[in-house]
Formats: structure tokens, C-alpha cells, sequence
């Protein structure tokens, strides 16, 4: 079984920076659909 500091480096060497990475697409993909929302929509 592994220690917790091993779980936590785990995350932090792989998880962490995956995570972030998919959290920046996520946002610019939330803004480009916000922004085709809001020009479809007002015409």
C-alpha cells in the first residue's frame, strides 16, 4: 500500500498539471460557447 506523501507526490508529479492543463481548455471552451450563445441569440 502507499503512504500518503507518495499518494501526494503522485498527484502533484502527474495528476496536477494534467488537471490544470484540461481547466484552462475547459474555460476558453465555456467562454467561446458563452460568446456563440450570446451573438446567436440577440439576433
Amino acid at each position: 500500500m502507499k503512504s500518503l506523501s507518495e499518494l501526494t507526490d503522485f498527484y502533484y508529479e502527474n495528476l496536477h498539471p494534467a488537471i490544470e492543463d484540461l481547466e484552462k481548455k475547459r474555460k476558453h471552451v465555456k467562454s467561446r460557447v458563452f460568446l456563440f450563445g450570446v451573438f446567436f441569440f440577440t439576433d
